[in-house]
């Protein structure tokens, strides 16, 4: 309802296209049905439905700005930033976010992405006015993002830092690198039809677990030319 709030709002300035991608509970159908209804958008939203998650970097292309209307607060036990945050950031797309600790892990506000403060729908309208109207701000924001996601959260990232970490917590005498093989994932057979390539690991793998310039298994969305 923040969201769709919102964006009657920004209506009242440009046009404006909301779409959801995913499927919708049936429970929940009449509540989303209802919230449309009540911000005049029904012309103005489009539901897609269940999506292949291997389709969802096409679905996300082709959006101006990407939004996570919301993200669990500090209370809740593990409490973690919304995966789909990744996602946008690697497809190269400017983000909004509620402004909560677990998605202040992932987004710096004003750099990475921006953060409006949760259940405000003027702020959140604030905020998508502001990455609508202006590409060049639209632009920065989205490879900061893709920058940030390439650093720290690709599959090689993460596990080069789970390794430091061990490295750290047990002492030398006990610590020994990892063997020199190939992780399940990257010896599945590479298919024509996905947007990964996976390269033949060299014999020896660094403690990094993985050679020098490889980036097996991750995704490359050129800089829009």
């Amino acid at each position: 309802r923040t969201l769709l709030r919102a964006l009657q709002i920004v209506r009242r300035r440009r046009p404006v296209k909301l779409v959801l991608a995913g499927a919708v509970d049936d429970g929940f159908s009449p509540l989303l049905d209802e919230a449309i209804a009540d911000a005049e958008l029904e012309d103005d939203v489009e539901r897609l439905g269940a999506i292949e998650h291997s389709d969802m970097p096409r679905v996300i292309a082709q959006a101006l700005v990407c939004v996570a209307p919301a993200a669990p607060d500090s209370e809740r036990p593990l409490a973690s930033f919304p995966t789909k945050l990744l996602e946008y950031m690697a497809c190269r797309r400017a983000v909004v976010a509620p402004r909560r600790p677990a998605v202040q892990e992932v987004i710096t506000d004003g750099q990475d992405g921006l953060l409006f403060t949760p259940g405000d729908e003027m702020d959140l309208a604030r905020n998508l006015g502001r990455l609508l109207d202006d590409g060049l701000l639209r632009e920065r924001v989205a490879e900061a993002g893709y920058d940030r996601v390439r650093a720290r959260h690709a599959a090689s990232a993460a596990r080069r830092r789970l390794l430091e970490a061990y490295a750290r917590l047990l002492p030398p005498s006990q610590w020994a690198p990892p063997a020199p093989a190939v992780s399940p994932i990257d010896a599945l057979p590479s298919r024509p039809d996905t947007t990964t390539s996976r390269r033949t690991l060299p014999e020896t793998v660094p403690l990094d677990g993985r050679a020098a310039g490889e980036r097996s298994g991750e995704i490359h969305i050129p800089a829009a030319s």
